[in-house]
């Protein structure tokens, strides 16, 4: 599935999200007014995407930080997420770290990165709001159970729900049972999904020609 397919994977959620909303409000006769939007949040190895079902932001998931030097005016850490990383990342003393190493979360700049990604789409991080993420296959129990204590605990959610990324292309395309290939920025995954039951899956850290053939002998 590649990067597309998973930001369909999050538009399909939010439709279907929204059209509910709007059907049990005709039902009970109220005005249809959302308040709170479903928003979608795909942080990647090498993007980050966010949707709210009107705003969609794309930018680099990094973040850097560095101590400004003697001649700099700043008092404090220099910092930033995305295109400001990159910035900041020309001087030689800047530390560059990523939300995603090898399939798997780093909890703190995953945090940041999804701070900056709702405050791109506008979303007040005062405000619950119900939200759609991802996460590669072969994140751990434990590891998932720690994205979303952070993810709670750092925004005011009304709703949380995590996903396997790859999961996003059977919901797409209205389907409850395929192989699913996933070719990210840094890793490749295969699931293998019946009724929306994950069979099995691996991941791999290098997206491959020849992935594919092994993946499926593999699993």
């Amino acid at each position: 599935m590649t990067r597309i397919d998973r930001w369909r994977m999050l538009a399909s959620l939010f439709r279907r999200g929204t059209k509910r909303k709007k059907d049990d409000e005709k039902q009970s006769g109220g005005d249809i007014v959302i308040k709170n939007k479903v928003v979608g949040l795909d942080i990647g190895s090498g993007f980050t995407k966010c949707y709210d079902g009107e705003n969609k932001v794309v930018f680099p998931s990094v973040y850097c930080y560095r101590q400004p030097t003697a001649w700099e005016d700043e008092s404090g850490i220099i910092e930033g997420v995305g295109e400001k990383a990159l910035e900041i990342a020309e001087h030689p003393n800047t530390v560059k770290l990523y939300p995603i190493i090898n399939g798997k979360p780093q909890y703190q700049v995953f945090i940041k990165i999804a701070e900056e990604a709702l405050k791109r789409v506008g979303v007040d991080l005062r405000d619950p709001v119900p939200l759609v993420s991802g996460l590669p296959y072969e994140t751990g129990k434990q590891e998932r159970k720690e994205v979303e204590a952070l993810l709670r605990k750092h925004l005011s959610l009304s709703n949380l729900s995590i996903y396997p990324q790859a999961l996003g292309t059977l919901f797409d395309l209205d389907l409850k049972s395929g192989t699913v290939i996933n070719i990210g920025h840094a890793t490749t995954e295969l699931l293998i999904i019946e009724k929306l039951n994950i069979l099995g899956g691996i991941s791999e850290p290098l997206a491959r020609a020849r992935f594919a053939r092994k993946s499926i002998d593999d699993v």
